[in-house]
């Protein structure tokens, strides 16, 4: 049932067993999950079920990082709002058409490793305690378990590289949106015994004898109430978890778990950027290598990306990098195309003037490639494609409409204590204090780009498939110019050892007796897999403990009442 913590009287304590803290995929997991008769359910959201402006104000804080990560991330890469960040969930199967997809990939058996190269790796616990939960997380989330037996490929759509090539190629399924923004909270809605607070936002969780004792909650800054529960999660994404910690400052006065101050640090993402253009040597390569674009296998939504061997990652000591093939026409990258940005990014209009004068003659003999741009663009018939929007190799003549390959790539971050999410000083309308960012590239991280441009380089020169343009011969400068693709991980990092974690193996936090935490802050290392299908494996995972930790004593209560002010929501 929903309930809007607006119509519950101020004070009011409200018992359950097991209360749940975030309602996006990894809270959405629990509780369906944990939902049912002889357990007393409750979720705190701080949003309501549509969007809405002034609750999402509460993410504004500020971002520091000299490298240029994203400073609208805090407000753009999350969402307060039942199901959380899968409303922001825009994979495509055919660009324009909104199939609104998440891409599903298993992290890989090296990313559970500790790795000599990689600082602060190693996860308590290999890639096979998570095979089976990974099943289940596939069909919870709308897809199927490919057949392991059922090849990748068709004839007509083969690997760029055979497998003894340092490249191999993988498959990401994709899920559909819907399941989380739509069919799972409509089905919380209707289940008696999983109530769900609308509009509550967790304040503080109250320690009590290394146990929490209760949360205080607030759907207005006058009008507080508290959650009584035998066990807490805190499922509010990997930069909201960390800061919930630190504001709820225990008997330490510097956040709960905090002991060794390491809530908040080791933040990652897969920073998004381009590797390179490859211009091939056959233009028959547009219509051989849909294999690489969103298609049909089995009936099931795939793409295939480039990685690099397990042999390669560990020779050349690289972190792990997925490499997408995006097709691009004919003025991508041409020199009037590059003479546009230029004047698009003029610090002046007295810059732009000179530049323009300078550049007159290039631009004046492409100019039938820059009205059609334009044209294209103004008319809304430019077809643009993403390695998240798809359908490209559906086109008709692919080798007469595409010239160049861009490469893109997320890539895994080497886990850094100076990468941290902290409390800032200014407040937001509950009297919180804001987050504050901290994000930097590591040397660990820019050598593995530099190097896994110079193999690719090789490669495709060894299979005489093109000629391969670095980035930063591209772009200039040896940091990529990149973006966020919005997987936020490692702030409340997984560790059998409380000095080097702020988790156990079963993600209860170290010295809190009830207290656990789900979502991608406790991944040690994030590989280079998009995070969701690991962290509804890992939601999964904990509901199967916390049932086991309930069994001695499951509450005869068969549901959660509503307060008596106000009635499902």
């Amino acid at each position: 049932m929903l309930i809007d913590a607006r119509t519950v009287e101020r004070g009011r304590r409200v018992e359950a067993d097991i209360c749940v803290v975030g309602t996006g995929p990894a809270g959405i997991t629990l509780l369906r999950e944990l939902a049912g008769p002889t357990l007393r359910i409750v979720a705190l959201e701080s949003g309501g079920q549509v969007f809405d402006s002034e609750t999402q104000a509460l993410y504004n804080g500020a971002t520091i990082s000299r490298d240029g990560y994203p400073t609208d991330l805090l407000m753009t890469a999350r969402r307060r709002q039942f199901g959380g960040t899968a409303h922001l969930w825009n994979d495509e199967f055919d660009a324009g058409k909104g199939d609104e997809l998440v891409r599903l990939v298993p992290l890989d058996a090296i990313d559970f490793e500790k790795r000599a190269w990689v600082p602060y790796s190693g996860w308590p616990f290999a890639k096979s305690e998570l095979e089976r939960f990974y099943e289940h997380a596939l069909r919870f989330a709308g897809a199927r378990p490919l057949d392991p037996g059922h090849p990748i490929t068709k004839v007509d759509q083969p690997e760029l590289f055979l497998s003894d090539a340092r490249l191999r190629t993988v498959l990401s399924q994709f899920g559909l949106r819907s399941v989380f923004a739509r069919d799972y909270p409509e089905a919380l809605a209707r289940d008696e015994n999983v109530c769900v607070y609308l509009n509550a936002t967790l304040l503080e969780l109250a320690l009590r004898d290394n146990a929490v004792g209760h949360a205080r909650v607030a759907a207005t800054p006058d009008s507080e109430f508290e959650i009584n529960a035998r066990f807490f999660v805190l499922a509010a994404g990997g930069i909201e978890n960390a800061r919930l910690l630190l504001l709820s400052d225990g008997t330490q006065r510097n956040g709960l778990g905090n002991e060794n101050d390491l809530v908040g640090r080791f933040f990652m993402d897969h920073p998004s950027f381009r590797l390179g253009v490859l211009t091939p040597s056959n233009r028959d390569l547009f219509r051989a290598t849909g294999l690489y674009d969103h298609h049909l296998l089995n009936g099931e939504r795939v793409m295939g990306k480039l990685t690099f061997s397990e042999q390669t990652m560990r020779r050349e000591e690289m972190l792990n990098i997925c490499i997408t093939l995006t097709p691009r026409g004919r003025g991508y990258e041409s020199p009037a195309t590059k003479i546009l940005k230029r004047l698009m990014h003029s610090e002046s209009p007295a810059t732009a003037a000179a530049l323009l004068r300078q550049e007159f003659r290039s631009l004046t003999s492409s100019w039938d490639e820059v009205l059609a741009r334009l044209y294209n663009r103004l008319a809304g018939t430019q077809l643009r494609f993403f390695e998240h929007k798809g359908g490209w190799s559906r086109l008709q003549k692919r080798e007469r409409r595409f010239r160049r390959f861009e490469l893109g790539c997320l890539s895994e971050q080497a886990p850094n204590p100076e990468n941290r999410v902290m409390l800032g000083e200014t407040l937001d309308r509950f009297g919180q204090r804001k987050v504050q960012l901290q994000w930097r590239w590591s040397e660990v991280d820019l050598r593995s780009i530099r190097r896994a441009q110079k193999i690719l380089k090789e490669e495709f020169e060894q299979q005489r498939l093109g000629a391969f343009t670095e980035q930063h011969e591209l772009d200039g400068g040896e940091r990529p110019l990149f973006s966020s693709p919005h997987h936020h991980i490692g702030t409340t990092r997984m560790h059998v050892n409380p000095r080097e974690g702020v988790v156990d193996a079963d993600c209860k936090l170290h010295g809190v007796s009830n207290l656990y935490v789900a979502g991608s802050s406790v991944f040690p290392t994030g590989g280079f897999a998009n995070p969701t299908l690991t962290i509804i494996a890992l939601a999964i995972r904990l509901s199967y403990h916390l049932k086991e930790l309930m069994k001695p004593s499951l509450s005869s209560v068969s549901g959660v009442s509503a307060p008596e002010s106000g009635g499902p929501g």
